[in-house]
């Protein structure tokens, strides 16, 4: 596990080492920072602005935006922690996404519920954590199912479900492109 690290440091200079490693935590980084601003974007305009506080200021939204993101930064890390394999971290962590994802898809090319994707999300991520810190897994015969999956299967049928039964605006690509138009300027 060590060969390959100790084969840079002990072959190439002591800068380039130092360049290496910096490339690689501004990998890691901008990955982790991505995976918070993109879902604690999304439910700020989507939930908090459109269902919560239709009229935020521009900075109480970017406090949101802000707050929501800390949170997240919080909640991936701490259980992060405890699991030991680095694979499962990750995954793990890139569940958190999934139902984001599905919402976008979805709002995109069919239609756009900000409820639908608000309960989804939730529903979701709550399905993510009892997978990852329960016995639910063992309990239901799948002890070695990751819980990827689960949250992508939940944010699919019930995501479906919902933006079909919950109001909504017809899915960006598939408005007319007038309503595209005002979408882009709002």
């Amino acid at each position: 596990k060590l060969a390959a690290p100790g084969m840079l440091v002990g072959l190439l200079p002591w800068w380039l080492c130092a360049w290496l490693l910096a490339s690689f935590l501004l990998v890691v980084l901008s990955t982790f920072a991505i995976t918070c601003l993109a879902p604690s974007t999304a439910f700020v305009k989507d939930i908090y602005v459109n269902l919560l506080k239709p009229q935020a200021t521009e900075k109480e939204v970017e406090r949101a935006i802000r707050t929501v993101m800390l949170i997240l930064a919080v909640a991936a890390v701490i259980p992060s922690m405890a699991l030991p394999p680095i694979v499962a971290a990750i995954l793990w962590l890139y569940a958190w996404s999934v139902p984001v994802s599905v919402s976008l898809v979805m709002g995109l090319f069919w239609k756009r519920s900000p409820l639908a994707s608000g309960i989804t999300w939730a529903v979701a991520w709550v399905a993510n954590a009892l997978w990852s810190f329960t016995g639910l897994p063992a309990a239901l015969g799948v002890p070695n199912l990751p819980g990827i999956y689960v949250v992508l299967l939940i944010s699919l049928v019930l995501g479906g479900i919902l933006t079909a039964v919950c109001k909504g605006q017809p899915g960006y690509w598939t408005a007319p492109r007038r309503e595209r138009a005002e979408t882009v300027g709002a």
